[in-house]
């Protein structure tokens, strides 16, 4: 069941010493509730890492659709190494390593905000289907389908290597 509230606002808590606002949200949800329905509240920390969903959506359709288009033409190419390559093409940094000067790396995507992720992914469809001529679906495209199988294979695979 989804309540809905006319004035859409976002609430933000800044201080654990002042719930008020908090509260004042409560106190407009609760003539909304009914009795004998349970009901489940989420709070989100204001820096918001991507969720198991982002990844089921990344492991499960970006990269395994990316996978079964140029994965036949390459037998090397492996989750991992995809992983990879999309990292350093789309979320690099250069770092300075003694001896070798500054070298660019791709950086990790786990500690993305659910923004950055997004945006990530949304650079690699719009290169695999401007490059590549890859049509990777979006996720309300693929909302209905559960790629849960698809996704702990792959992030499996790119785990264990």
């Amino acid at each position: 069941m989804a309540i809905k509230f006319k004035n859409k606002k976002k609430l933000v808590i800044s201080s654990l010493d002042d719930l008020s606002p908090l509260d004042e949200v409560l106190d407009e949800m609760e003539t909304k509730l009914k009795v004998g329905v349970e009901y489940t509240v989420y709070l989100l920390d204001h820096k918001k890492s991507r969720t198991l969903n982002a990844n089921k959506y990344y492991f499960g359709v970006v990269l395994k659709t990316l996978m079964d288009e140029i994965g036949e033409k390459n037998v090397d190419l492996t989750v991992d190494n995809l992983h990879e390559a999309m990292k350093g093409r789309f979320n690099a940094k250069v770092i300075d390593v003694d001896g070798l000067g500054l070298c660019e790396i791709g950086e990790t995507t786990k500690k993305m905000t659910q923004d950055r992720f997004v945006q990530y992914v949304e650079q690699i469809r719009e290169w695999a289907l401007d490059t590549l001529n890859i049509s990777i679906p979006l996720p309300q495209e693929v909302i209905e389908h559960d790629y849960s199988d698809l996704y702990v294979q792959a992030y499996n695979d790119y785990e264990s290597k």
